[in-house]
């Protein structure tokens, strides 16, 4: 991968880490022969980039009913061993462009929040492309946020335990998606979320190319997972919504040099106009793909965790 011409835009944090990919002769998932490959190539990057930290509390793992899912959408619950009364409860759905990653490449960064800021974080195993195609994500994340819902109390919370939807990337089309539909929702976090598969905002031609996400890639992860229909259905697309009074709060986590940036901005104008309060932590020169990689981000992994704690807190009743 060529590295842009010049790197003065990028946080040193970004420049380490385009030049470690090229360094590495690091490969495209679209250049994998098979889509095992390209797992296990992103499995191998978050176990390369993430710093694991203790954890003072417990990991349980569930199976959340659901006819299309023979043995139930897997979820692991993170419950910290201090917590306040009437713990929040956040369910995350991880990044890979519905194709690749994996709820454990984001055990590190979620029991970090989970502990600091007193909360119990459900993390959402749901199903991906090629081999399920839309709508088998937002099906089982659907099912995975209603039964956190109606489990507050077997998994550590109470009745007055607010729920809130998290994501990253892929992940945060998830968590905008289910927040849009489903009602109950506390609040939303969303970290560089894909919130329209047309891709027509200004950022997606800024950032076409050279910063490691790139439109040739965003177009891969596409044929994987939605049809072209499938791409201009609003119940896919946030963005494409007309009515967003009824949305819950948001936080939005933005990486600047990457080509899904003007989606959380474009998102936070609509939900400005609705009168629906949403903040926006915008890191300046930092690339797509961060937020999990506290090894390759420990400034800016650091900046973001605190501000969702930060959020957390301040939002709890």
């Amino acid at each position: 991968m060529p590295l842009p011409s010049d790197l003065s835009h990028l946080h040193p944090e970004s420049q380490a880490r385009l030049k470690l990919f090229e360094e590495s002769g690091g490969k495209y998932y679209f250049d994998m022969d098979t889509i095992e490959g390209a797992r296990q190539s992103s499995w191998e990057s978050i176990q390369a980039t993430t710093l694991p930290q203790p954890f003072d509390g417990s990991t349980t793992e569930h199976f959340v009913s659901l006819e299309e899912v023979p043995n139930g959408v897997p979820v692991f619950v993170y419950k910290p061993n201090k917590l306040p009364v009437d713990p929040q409860i956040l369910v995350y759905f991880h990044g890979g462009g519905f194709t690749v990653g994996c709820r454990e490449g984001y055990e590190t960064m979620l029991k970090i929040i989970a502990q600091e800021a007193g909360c119990i974080i459900v993390n959402v195993e749901y199903r991906m492309g090629p081999e399920h195609k839309t709508p088998a994500w937002l099906d089982d994340s659907v099912a995975a946020t209603k039964w956190a819902m109606s489990n507050k109390d077997n998994i550590g919370g109470t009745g007055k335990s607010q729920v809130g939807v998290s994501g990253d990337s892929a992940g945060g089309c998830i968590a905008g998606t289910v927040a849009y539909h489903l009602p109950g929702i506390d609040y939303q976090i969303l970290v560089y979320p894909h919130l329209d598969h047309r891709c027509l905002l200004p950022s997606y031609t800024e950032y076409a190319d050279d910063h490691l996400l790139t439109m040739k890639l965003i177009t891969w992860f596409h044929s994987n997972y939605i049809s072209e229909e499938q791409k201009t259905d609003p119940k896919y697309n946030v963005l494409q919504q007309t009515e967003f009074k009824h949305v819950p709060r948001c936080l939005f986590i933005v990486a600047e040099c990457d080509p899904l940036r003007d989606d959380s901005i474009e998102y936070a104008k609509k939900l400005d106009e609705a009168g629906v309060p949403n903040e926006t932590l915008n890191l300046k020169g930092i690339l797509h793909g961060f937020i999990q990689a506290n090894g390759a981000y420990p400034e800016n992994s650091k900046i973001a965790y605190d501000r969702i704690i930060e959020y957390l807190k301040k939002i709890k009743q």
